[in-house]
């Protein structure tokens, strides 16, 4: 568990969030992990959590009020969701103002990020993960690429009829090998 909670733990560093800071976790707090992890891991930080959860738990209009009345330094979820409530509060003529974004889960198109760092006031740090290995990594400058934990993972693309590395600019598969064990 422990390398676990350090791999998600690593993506606050990279976006410069530390103790004092406060955060609004929009991630689902069901029976997938993410946004228990990254509150909890937030915590360990040093970081105070409002565990909002993902609209189907508190609804997006209450989720732009507790942004409002909390004023969170940093917003966590899906950047589908950033957008989505983005979209809301401009339609109801609110302002929303974090210091920083952290996503993860739903890929980044450079149109979404000016859409959300725009509306929110704020730059994105997107992170990569997946439920099969974990949190591999993050971006440390919003926009140009991942840093992946290469101490926790070893990540290859590989051709997928020679099983071989594929060459530079070819589609691949992405396969991953974890370095670390919770058992």
């Amino acid at each position: 568990m422990e390398a676990g909670v350090e791999s998600f733990a690593r993506t606050f560093d990279c976006a410069g969030c530390g103790r004092g800071d406060r955060a609004h976790v929009s991630f689902p707090m069901g029976i997938h992990p993410v946004g228990q992890v990254f509150a909890r891991c937030a915590a360990s930080r040093g970081i105070t959590v409002n565990w909002a959860g993902a609209g189907t738990s508190t609804p997006s209009a209450i989720q732009l009020e507790l942004i409002q009345r909390l004023k969170p330094t940093i917003w966590l979820g899906m950047s589908s969701y950033a957008l989505h409530l983005a979209n809301l509060a401009e339609a109801r003529g609110m302002e929303l103002k974090v210091g920083r974004l952290m996503t993860s889960a739903d890929p980044v198109s450079q149109a979404k990020r000016d859409k959300i760092e725009r509306t929110w006031g704020a730059k994105l740090t997107d992170t990569f993960g997946m439920t099969e290995a974990g949190m591999m990594g993050a971006e440390d400058k919003p926009g140009l690429g991942f840093r992946i934990w290469t101490d926790m993972y070893y990540v290859e693309v590989l051709d997928p009829k020679t099983l071989e590395p594929a060459k530079a600019g070819e589609v691949g598969t992405l396969v991953v090998t974890s370095l670390w064990c919770n058992n």
